[in-house]
């Protein structure tokens, strides 16, 4: 850290003049992470030809199951998803798959419980659950 020098503009500044400035940086920052919140990402495509996917996430709470959701997308490829359980050790799992049926582009998740103590069979869970998924397609 020692070899670091902050730039001459603020080696001299005022006080309110910092002040300025940091408000400055922080209003881009600020400005960023919420244009991120929905952010789709395209591959690029060259002579018209698609070279890659798309990818797009988003949240859902889910007790047992939730069909249908829709992603934005046209087509789901391949879906990911984890339960939010803000670091909390969960014995429960999700699962997720594009739609059976729905619109197109949508996804179908799962929360699985074990049966009881003794009996580790997945059931349905009757908890809800904050999910976060993330698809890929077009």
């Amino acid at each position: 850290m020692s070899n670091i020098t902050p730039p001459r503009s603020l080696i001299n500044i005022s006080d309110q003049d910092l002040r300025n400035e940091s408000d400055r940086g922080f209003t881009r920052i600020y400005q960023a992470h919420n244009q991120l919140s929905a952010q789709v990402i395209t591959a690029p495509i060259v002579n018209g030809q698609f070279l890659g996917f798309t990818g797009y996430h988003g949240s859902t709470t889910v007790t047992g199951s939730k069909l249908a959701i829709p992603t934005g997308l046209t087509q789901v490829i391949r879906v990911v998803a984890m339960i939010n359980s803000d670091g909390a050790a969960l014995n429960e799992i999700v699962s997720a798959r594009p739609a059976k049926a729905g619109p197109a582009g949508a996804i179908d998740v799962f929360i699985w419980k074990p049966t009881a103590a003794g009996n580790t069979t997945p059931i349905a869970s009757t908890t809800a659950r904050v999910v976060e998924w993330w698809v890929m397609g077009s």
